[in-house]
This record gives structure tokens, C-alpha cells and sequence, in this order.
């Protein structure tokens, strides 16, 4: 049998505060970073032999994730790697 997914993550916008804004009385965040969505494919076939093959890309269009006001990513919200293809094979021994 064959399998197939497409998967959507999705990061929403949010503001861009330092910490001194953050403990500020009043704090104001003019800048944003930006929303992030991208798209994850994967197909897979379980063979005849009790075994699976996997083949999948994370980030097929390679989208790169907004920067922050410091024009760095933010490693902790985004996934910061591009396109990733990948192999899995996991066989079955029962």
C-alpha cells in the first residue's frame, strides 16, 4: 500500500520586544516579526517483505523564516535548515 501527507506549519506573526520593553511601564513594539508557513510532503510504500520506505522533503518551496529587528532568526520559533529531503526504511521482523 502507498501513503501520502502534506503537512502546513504555521508560526503566526507577534511582536518584536526587547526585554527592557517587555519591563517597561509602557512597553511599545513597533516592529513585527513576520508570519511563517510552510509545506512538508512525504510518501511512503509498504512493501511485500514487512518493511516501509520512506521518502519525504520538510520545506518544499525552501521558504527562509522572517527575521527579528536584530536581522537574526529566532531558532526557537523557526526552523532555520531550508529544504530538507529525506530516506526512511524501517523493516519489520515478525
Amino acid at each position: 500500500s502507498f501513503t501520502t501527507n502534506l503537512t502546513m506549519n504555521y508560526v503566526p506573526s507577534m511582536s518584536d520586544c526587547t526585554p527592557a520593553q517587555l519591563t517597561s511601564n509602557s512597553p511599545v513594539c513597533a516592529a513585527e516579526i513576520g508570519s511563517y508557513t510552510t509545506l512538508d510532503l512525504q510518501g511512503g510504500w509498504d512493501t511485500p517483505w514487512k518493511s516501509t520506505v520512506v521518502f519525504g522533503i520538510r520545506n518544499i518551496a525552501d521558504k527562509d523564516p522572517p527575521l527579528d529587528s536584530s536581522a537574526a532568526y529566532d531558532g526557537t520559533l523557526h526552523d532555520i535548515f531550508g529544504r530538507v529531503p529525506y530516506l526512511r526504511f524501517t523493516q519489520n521482523f515478525n
